[in-house]
């Protein structure tokens, strides 16, 4: 037990993609001795084991936490490749710790409401979810560069087999979309790791793609300089004096993928129509979350003044999200499809409230994914639903749910209450400290992003009108069962916490607070540190400021 406790965050992030070895191996062994192999309920029964003890072990965590710290905590690290700076280090402060607690409590959920998907699919489905699980967990709590390239990049293989496998007709199609959009973020990701470790190499003549340093006088990351506004010699380039703008630009194309903010959000689109239930889930829940860690853990803090320069062209693309994704997700007949866009409209409101860089647009942002993760979730799931019922996901062969359905309705209307912000849901808290923290900042884009959520509003009350409370037009619609027991029973657990989260937001926001506010003093230092201004003049006063003399408003 002392050495669960000494590695704690290594076994929730490795239990799952363990026990799922193990389990390949056990049928291997038994398909070589003449046996049927490992039962299918028992790999679902396995996939459900794992993931739960991986999310008490994550309760442990968040219970022994300590809310009053800045420093990263849970801490391990072993030299891995030291000739090249790439080690095993993972820890978590308060931005990561609601991330991991999220993954850990959805897998488990995902798979008891997906359960005749995974019986079907057998011991591979539950494989690539646990391997999807661990690689997912292990990209929140890496604080190495080079490791978080790793979980990301393998973060792609389970999702491409699940679709792929598993999907729909055209879900080996989607999959391959998927793969070479993944694909372009990770040479873009790859490309910002080389800038870096030439960088690093040229000041300090050796490499570590560690963020921070645990040895005094160490090199990290945050200890390269990052060249801004030198200027530019006799036969150099712009490139050359304006590295730090390339380095932001290349990590803002990489994690602007994976979110997927405008214009790569066709891709997770179609990708969502073809992937099963389990892997539609995850995948909203999850995955598009590590593009908006990967901008607050690396790109920002890496090249602060460089991101900067970007924020305002950032502000408008988010802000074409938010409103785009309702205006677009209006023309559309498929359920789960539109459902997918007003997430994709979420998450342009969460990258909004990281590029205010103040405390409440950034604290925000990270509570709202908390809230987006389980709401989005939980209408994926309900979708799922109705589609295992019904065969079918269009908007048009809906209708009439109300009279046959009462359970169904009652919680479809309960999540796109709380996917919409309303108070006393998960999402009403993060929703509110984004906008706040826009104001302060960009008054313009905060009534830009209240009109986005308008809208969202609007569509979504029209879309619970045709599909909850329309005329029974399709007789297939009056004969459709109301939500079984394992049904409600995870509807129930999902419910929990984003009532819990509504009404009483202080214990996470605590745990948040203290990591944010060392989050900007970081990047605050460093914009001083690099940002040389046009005049010759430094900057002392930090991002706002640092806007406000590149042209933003104060």
């Amino acid at each position: 037990m002392e050495f669960v406790q000494d590695h704690l965050l290594s076994w929730i992030v490795f239990l799952p993609l363990g026990a799922g070895l193990v389990a390949i191996a056990l049928n291997v062994l038994l398909s070589s001795l003449g046996l049927a192999g490992i039962p299918r309920r028992l790999c679902g029964l396995l996939g459900l084991v794992a993931s739960t003890l991986s999310f008490a072990l994550c309760v442990q965590l968040v219970v022994q936490f300590d809310a009053t710290s800045i420093d990263h905590q849970f801490v391990e690290h072993a030299r891995w490749l030291p000739e090249l700076g790439v080690n095993y280090f993972v820890g978590v402060d308060g931005i990561n710790l609601l991330l991991l607690l999220l993954t850990t409590f959805l897998v488990p959920v995902v798979i008891l409401a997906t359960w005749n998907e995974v019986h079907d699919g057998n011991l591979g489905y539950v494989f690539a979810i646990l391997s999807f699980e661990t690689c997912v967990l292990g990209g929140f709590a890496s604080l190495n560069l080079v490791q978080f390239y790793a979980f990301w990049e393998l973060a792609s293989l389970p999702l491409f087999f699940l679709v792929g496998i598993w999907g729909a007709e055209r879900g080996e199609r989607s999959a391959t979309r998927f793969a070479l959009s993944a694909g372009l973020g990770s040479l873009l990701l790859w490309i910002a790791i080389l800038l870096l470790a030439s960088l690093q190499f040229e000041q300090f003549g050796r490499l570590d793609f560690d963020l921070v340093s645990l040895e005094p006088g160490g090199v990290a990351l945050l200890d390269t300089t990052v060249p801004l506004m030198d200027p530019a010699g006799p036969g150099q380039s712009a490139f050359n004096w304006r590295t730090q703008v390339w380095l932001f630009a290349v990590f803002a194309l990489a994690f602007a993928i994976r979110i997927p903010l405008v214009p790569f959000h066709r891709g997770l689109a179609h990708l969502q129509l073809a992937a099963p239930t389990a892997a539609a889930a995850l995948v909203l829940g999850v995955t598009v979350k590590l593009g908006i860690y990967g901008f607050i853990r690396y790109a920002i803090p890496l090249a602060p003044a460089g991101a900067l320069e970007f924020t305002p062209g950032l502000i408008v693309l988010a802000l074409v999200g938010v409103v785009g994704g309702a205006l677009v997700a209006m023309s559309q007949d498929d359920l789960r499809k539109c459902l997918t866009l007003i997430a994709l409209s979420q998450l342009a409101l969460m990258t909004l409230g990281v590029f205010t860089f103040n405390a409440q647009g950034l604290s925000g942002s990270v509570l709202q994914m908390l809230g987006h993760g389980l709401s989005a979730v939980a209408l994926v799931l309900l979708v799922g639903m109705l589609r295992e019922r019904r065969h079918t996901g269009l908007i048009s062969e809906s209708g009439g749910l109300a009279t046959r359905m009462p359970v169904f309705v009652a919680c479809f209307g309960l999540w796109v209450m709380s996917m919409l912000g309303v108070p006393l849901s998960s999402g009403f808290v993060g929703e509110f400290l984004i906008l706040l923290g826009t104001f302060r900042v960009h008054p313009a884009a905060a009534a830009a992003a209240l009109l986005g959520i308008l809208l969202v509003f609007a569509f979504m009350l029209r879309l619970i009108g045709r599909v909850l409370f329309g005329n029974e037009a399709r007789s297939e619609n009056r004969s459709l069962v109301d939500l079984g027991l394992r049904e409600k029973v995870v509807m129930g657990i999902l419910i929990l916490p984003v009532l819990g989260i509504g009404v009483y937001p202080e214990p996470l926001l605590r745990r948040i607070e203290p990591s944010v506010l060392n989050w900007l003093r970081t990047v605050d230092e460093r914009s001083a540190g690099t940002s040389e201004r046009r005049q010759g003049q430094r900057s002392t006063e930090g991002p706002r400021e640092a806007m406000r003399l590149a042209g933003g408003r104060p």
